[in-house]
């Protein structure tokens, strides 16, 4: 690993590497790195992957889902009785924001002085933005299925295991242009579109921010972000907007703070209490963009089992070992992953056929 410290194509060694064949090796860039640019060179022809796994910090949040600012006051919390929800969607006719309530009534806020008004109740509108959820939550995580293949990302609350008072909250939109979002079991991820026309890539996810709210619709509108879910007693404060009659109302900001909303957390794992076969893999599991990040591994054999943590460096299925564990009968084995480490996707492999639970804690 070579570094050009300055960008003027003046390159220093900064690192060795020696890796063997299907295995990885992997480096935390310490706090005082800095370099404008990096490359890498090898003694002898191979195909090889050199991949970096850049995370931001989150400044804006004291502990998990506690942000400091009273940005996102006014969106109800997820054990919240009452909500004020509703479906959104950007008309074409006028540039305004057509609303439908969660009992169908229909409302605009007008792009010209962010005033609502009432609008008729509109079946087809409501058929056009009434949706399925696009994932499904076993006991082990959160499962989603795209062109055949199946990911596991993990939970936040247990309130999102059920539908809130309006339904199950939306789960994935395209927002800005080409751009989407997913909002998942309590945790915004961007979802990249690589294709036009053609699903998003779920193997490229990653999260933005883990919230306890109820969000019952987003999108984007007249460049700002729009959020569906407010508190009845929510004061108008600039991000949030309310109708006359008090029964509609809108957080609106920008994309970027959902940032803001709470450091990405959750729970899960490829299996738990799964029967699973000799040798073969686990559904891959979400890893990417979390920080604090630990495992635990057991089974119901009554004979040491071993288990093998796989991880796909770069999301595009490049599996490589990552540690084997001899797990005991009747024991729970802890693994906290080294701090700053990181890989797209983890999975394991027990090498005999039993009963398993691999889980990891994101905090």
């Amino acid at each position: 690993m070579q570094v050009d410290a300055n960008g003027n194509n003046e390159w220093t060694d900064f690192r060795e590497f020696d890796v063997s064949h299907g295995e990885a090796s992997s480096i935390v860039l310490p706090d005082d790195f800095d370099a404008v640019w990096i490359r890498f060179q090898v003694d002898r022809d191979c195909v090889a992957t050199a991949f970096l796994h850049q995370t931001s910090s989150y400044p804006n949040s004291e502990q998990g889902h506690a942000p400091k600012e009273p940005l996102f006051a006014g969106i109800a919390d997820a054990t919240d009785d009452e909500v004020i929800g509703g479906l959104v969607y950007p008309a074409k006719r006028n540039r305004n924001l057509r609303i439908v309530s969660a009992d169908g009534r229909g409302y605009q806020l007008t792009k010209s002085s962010f005033e609502f008004e009432t609008d008729h109740a509109d079946e087809k509108l409501q058929r056009l933005l009434e949706f399925e959820p696009e994932f499904r939550i076993d006991e082990a995580s959160v499962v989603v299925e795209s062109k055949g293949k199946r990911y596991r990302l993990p939970k936040g609350d247990s309130t999102f295991d059920e539908p809130f008072s309006f339904g199950w909250p939306r789960a994935v939109r395209e927002v800005e242009s080409e751009r989407h979002l997913a909002n998942i079991h309590g945790t915004f991820y961007e979802l990249p579109l690589i294709t036009n026309g053609a699903p998003p890539a779920w193997n490229l996810i990653r999260p933005v921010s883990s919230h306890r709210k109820q969000i019952a619709d987003f999108c984007s509108w007249n460049g700002l972000l729009v959020l569906s879910g407010i508190k009845p007693d929510a004061n108008r404060d600039g991000h949030v907007f309310k109708s006359g009659d008090l029964n509609m109302g809108l957080w609106c900001g920008g994309i970027d703070d959902l940032w803001k909303l709470g450091k990405p957390t959750g729970n899960g794992g490829p299996w738990k209490d799964t029967q699973v076969h000799a040798h073969v893999p686990s559904d891959p599991y979400l890893m990417r963009g979390y920080d604090e990040k630990t495992a635990t591994l057991s089974h119901g054999s009554t004979t040491p089992v071993q288990i093998t943590l796989q991880i796909d460096i770069d999301g595009n299925g490049r599996w490589v070992t990552h540690e084997t564990f001899s797990v005991p009968a009747g024991e729970k084995i802890s693994h906290p992953f080294p701090e700053g480490f990181s890989a797209c996707w983890v999975r394991a492999v027990s090498d005999t056929d039993t009963t398993t639970t691999v889980q990891l804690e994101y905090r």
